[in-house]
């Protein structure tokens, strides 16, 4: 996500990488929760809602 994604989208629209937010819900949420713990740092804020955890 942080090699690729991020990137992709820093050169197609304008973004401030220090307010940088993920937002999930369900298995979005869970993803969220997956970053939030291997790479805390690659997002600002988090915000999940209801993981399937």
């Amino acid at each position: 996500m942080g090699d690729q994604v991020k990137p992709f989208i820093a050169t197609r629209y304008r973004t401030d990488p220090a307010r940088s937010l993920f937002l999930g819900h369900s298995y979005g949420a869970l993803l969220g929760a997956q970053i939030l713990f291997t790479e805390p740092d690659l997002f600002s804020g988090y915000i999940l809602g209801s993981p399937s955890l």
